[in-house]
């Protein structure tokens, strides 16, 4: 479910990056988006990260770059990352529409909820929408979407606009 050729991009002008492997499981961290995956990071991802972090991470290992300052996650921030990865039973399916919408320069995905819901599209890309059976959760604008298929997850942290498009109100 997970498109791995499209983190590079992702990952450009992150103040925040954290990589951790734990259990065979990657998990990478940014201030916009997550995600939680048992794929090999190679290729232009794996050299982006490596960029960034400055390694790779051992097994049980986390590595961070916070606004250039490069550190080792101990074992609470490891823990508390990989619980972000924990949905929640409050969190309900939420659809995804395929219309995108831009404003200025940007493209945004858009779900639906009892609301409508805005995610940056390259964060959205990172998701291979050819493949059956991925679930969307989320619960409102300003919570975490996921997108789940089998122990792969994806977070994307919403964005909010400043007012509704007037198209989708009702």
């Amino acid at each position: 479910m997970i498109n791995i050729k499209k983190l590079s991009v992702a990952l450009k002008n992150k103040d925040t990056v954290r990589w951790i492997i734990k259990d065979g499981y990657s998990y990478i961290l940014t201030e916009h988006f997550g995600l939680k995956t048992k794929k090999e990071i190679k290729g232009s991802a794996l050299t982006a990260l490596i960029k960034i972090i400055g390694g790779i991470p051992q097994e049980g290992q986390g590595l961070e770059n916070h606004y250039g300052l490069r550190s080792q996650l101990n074992k609470d921030k490891i823990d508390s990352t990989i619980s972000l990865f924990n949905i929640s039973n409050r969190y309900k399916s939420v659809e995804f529409t395929h219309l995108i919408q831009q404003l200025d320069q940007n493209l945004y995905s858009i779900f639906k909820a009892d609301t409508y819901i805005y995610a940056d599209k390259t964060y959205v890309d990172l998701i291979n929408l050819n493949k059956k059976d991925i679930e969307f959760v989320g619960r409102d604008k300003i919570s975490p979407i996921y997108a789940t298929k089998e122990e792969e997850k994806i977070l994307i942290v919403p964005v909010r606009l400043r007012e509704e498009l007037q198209y989708l109100t009702a």
